[in-house]
């Protein structure tokens, strides 16, 4: 389903003071520091679950206890409404923490084939 790219307003910019519009205007980011790596890998696969379920995938990286996303539309090549909505239910406080229902969700995933689409290999020469 294409989306369409909006316009952001100052009002839009404030009501997520911890998110950052990107110097391109294409999207918002944010780091997010946790007590340790399994802390901010729980709230990765929390997120997970929820961005599959709703069919939108933030750009993110993990570096030991640091998350750090970006939200865009991808099919809208920038920003749209949706993205302004869920900037706020990403939240650490706001994910859902029930653990039957992200159990059998991780069973799910879990039961999906891993198939890599490229991989990328560094080659090195010896002298």
């Amino acid at each position: 389903m294409a989306r369409t790219l909006e316009a952001l307003s100052t009002d839009d910019l404030r009501r997520l003071p911890a998110w950052t519009l990107t110097p391109d205007g294409r999207s918002i980011r944010r780091s997010i520091d946790f007590d340790d790596f399994s802390s901010a890998f729980a709230f990765m696969t929390r997120v997970a679950i929820r961005a599959e379920q709703l069919d939108h995938h933030p750009d993110w990286r993990n570096i030991w206890r640091r998350v750090d996303i970006e939200l865009s539309t991808h099919d809208a090549k920038g920003l749209t409404r949706l993205d302004l909505e869920l900037a706020p239910a990403w939240e650490p406080d706001r994910i859902p923490n029930d653990a039957e229902l992200l159990g059998h969700a991780v069973v799910s995933i879990l039961r999906q084939p891993v198939r890599a689409v490229r991989t990328t290999r560094k080659i090195v020469q010896s002298a």
